[in-house]
């Protein structure tokens, strides 16, 4: 895929201006707080290496075995770090989001068959920080595993979910069963 290789070339290029961007945003953002114990050299780092994963994963050279793996251990030094689970999803979500934000700035898709193009990239990139979300998870939970909860944070008893629209509502105003 001809993108793909441009926005590996992006990625590379543009390292070090994604690893700062990505770590004012965490820095900023309410959800990722464990992150300002963090000295800025070592966030950029970890976002970097977020990055040329993914830049590996596109050209195949780490397979998606090694991917997993990677991501896994990642999931079990943050749990060991003290992060919560919540900070590290909002972290790989800021990374995606930050990427496509760059992706625009710098008009990789200018035509219309870059657009199409674009599509499949934008669903392997997806697709990478999806599985990387759950491998993360995985190896944290795993971490975690010696952990017992605390009676506060065990399950409860099944809730029923209440019904938030009536199928009617979900039709722009029209409504079917209304007689004219």
């Amino acid at each position: 895929m001809i993108l793909a290789r441009k926005l590996i070339e992006l990625i590379e290029r543009n390292a070090s201006t994604l690893g700062e961007r990505w770590s004012r945003a965490v820095l900023n953002h309410p959800l990722t707080p464990s992150y300002s114990r963090l000295p800025k050299k070592e966030l950029r780092r970890r976002a970097e290496n977020v990055y040329a994963s993914l830049g590996k994963w596109l050209d195949n050279t780490i397979s998606s075995e090694e991917a997993k793996r990677r991501y896994q251990e990642l999931g079990k030094r943050r749990c060991q770090e003290g992060f919560d689970i919540t900070e590290l999803m909002v972290a790989l979500i800021l990374e995606r989001t930050l990427l496509w934000d760059l992706v625009e700035e710098k008009g990789m898709l200018d035509s219309v068959y870059d657009m199409h193009a674009a599509l499949e990239l934008l669903l392997a990139v997806i697709s990478f920080f999806d599985r990387a979300s759950v491998y993360v998870l995985q190896g944290y939970r795993e971490e975690e595993g010696g952990i017992r909860l605390s009676p506060e944070r065990r399950p409860g008893p099944y809730q029923p979910t209440g019904v938030w629209y009536m199928p009617g509502d979900l039709l722009d105003g029209e409504d079917d069963n209304e007689e004219k």
